[in-house]
């Protein structure tokens, strides 16, 4: 990883740098950034530091980099197949009781027309 240099070049601590990450995937304007590292370093080296890092995320796998995200989105991937598998199952259960009625209504149109015959 490229973040070590960071650590030496720019003195910044593993924590700094967790900051500044979760900031920039919070979506922090580049202003509160700014304002929070201005005792450490210059908007010039916060953009170069910021710019190592959004390299770095880039090549991070989404679970990496924000696991809670993915978590959230299997959530709400298993709730919305929860509700299509109900769905399926109710449309299958409405799909034998309407078989069944044409069944019987085929039957009842049956027994009529033997009466109406004999």
């Amino acid at each position: 990883m490229k973040l070590i240099p960071l650590k030496k070049q720019y003195s910044l601590s593993e924590d700094d740098i967790n900051k500044l990450g979760s900031w920039m995937t919070m979506g922090h304007s580049l202003e509160e950034i700014c304002f929070y590292f201005h005792e450490k370093m210059t908007v010039e080296q916060l953009f170069a530091v910021a710019t190592v890092i959004a390299r770095e995320m880039f090549n991070m796998s989404l679970n990496e980099l924000c696991p809670e995200l993915v978590a959230e989105r299997r959530a709400l991937s298993q709730e919305h197949h929860e509700a299509w598998q109900r769905r399926r199952e109710n449309q299958k259960v409405l799909s034998i009781i309407k078989g069944n009625l044409e069944d019987i209504s085929l039957f009842e149109f049956e027994a009529q027309r033997r009466r109406a015959t004999a």
